[in-house]
């Protein structure tokens, strides 16, 4: 338990990260800079049943699978009886560096390069020959990332390279933590590309200082924060902000 308590402040950092980049790269392609309307509390509510998966997999990644992993406390273990040997033995390790970093290249790059590889040439022939939109292939884009995720979690079993990921349990967790970023970022980038198109599912009618306002195929919602509303104008590319102290009454359809 205590050991938990030790990566709660990390989590936490990840998870405001990924909140930011779930809710600055929507808004931002509507020219809205949403931090001038949210709080941090709202940035993690923003997406709360993705925080809960997110976390869990980040404790049973980089505790349960590396951190807390037998093969992990050996290797520190190991690493201690070395520091004790003498210059010469140290000496003897530096062709193992050499193929450590041979380890590297031949296991993680390979499958993650391919699949990176698939994933752009599978996204050209869709979006280039068949003319579906980017945003249409959001679902495929996020089983690659699963797989590309799939092939660092399980690649102690895959590769047996348990003792390279202990030697790089903090670079191959940045990583990580950067690539959900991203793909959160894409995602939701899409997501605006969508509501740009209107591809909308929310309606909604609200009276606002006395007049009525309502979504239409040119007028488009956005989005909400506790004290804004957001609209979208197709026709002229603009963004509406509305405070919600000044609506009336709203109708959700």
């Amino acid at each position: 338990m205590k050991k938990i308590v030790e990566y709660v402040p990390i989590i936490t950092v990840c998870l405001i990260y990924f909140g930011f980049c779930n809710l600055h790269y929507y808004y931002k392609e509507f020219n809205i800079d949403i931090y001038h309307y949210i709080s941090n509390t709202e940035i993690l509510l923003s997406f709360l049943p993705t925080i809960v998966l997110l976390a869990s997999t980040l404790y049973i990644f980089v505790y349960n699978r590396l951190i807390n992993h037998p093969d992990f406390i050996k290797t520190n273990n190991d690493k201690e009886i070395i520091e004790d040997d003498s210059i010469e033995e140290r000496e003897g390790i530096k062709p193992q560096q050499k193929k450590k970093i041979w380890r590297i290249l031949s296991t993680f790059p390979v499958p993650l390069l391919l699949l990176l590889l698939i994933e752009s040439v599978s996204t050209i022939i869709l979006t280039k020959y068949f003319c579906l939109k980017t945003y249409e292939l959001q679902d495929v884009n996020l089983i690659y990332a699963c797989l590309f995720l799939s092939v660092i979690y399980f690649s102690s079993t895959l590769f047996k390279n348990q003792n390279l990921i202990n030697d790089n349990i903090l670079l191959i967790t940045i990583f990580s933590v950067i690539y959900i970023g991203n793909q959160i970022s894409t995602y939701r980038k899409l997501d605006a590309d969508k509501i740009k198109d209107g591809i909308s599912n929310r309606k909604i009618i609200f009276e606002y200082s006395g007049k009525k306002i309502s979504t239409s195929n040119q007028n488009v919602y956005i989005g909400q924060t506790q004290s804004h509303l957001f609209l979208y104008n197709i026709k002229n590319k603009s963004t509406y902000v509305y405070k919600t102290e000044n609506i009336d009454s709203l109708i959700i359809k």
